[in-house]
């Protein structure tokens, strides 16, 4: 199996720990590029990555453990 997301550093699909990650941005852009860095950076990055530019979102591991940021804590399903 292979990623979709390619990484630049190598021009190759990437390899991460993340199947998905989603983002709430003020724009479809922005959702999208900071979705792809939390990707290539790997779980253990990610939601830091996310909350340190301000922004709210999930991620979701090959395992299917769902980790999200800060400010989503507890908030209603």
């Amino acid at each position: 199996r292979r990623h979709h997301v390619i990484d630049p550093r190598t021009g190759r699909p990437s390899r991460t720990d993340i199947a998905t990650c989603t983002v709430i941005a003020p724009t479809g852009w922005e959702a999208e590029v900071h979705a792809t860095e939390a990707i290539l950076l790997g779980s253990r990055a990610a939601v830091e990555h996310l909350s340190g530019a301000g922004l709210s979102g999930l991620v979701v591991d090959l395992d299917g453990h769902v980790t999200t940021t800060p400010d989503l804590l507890g908030a209603p399903s």
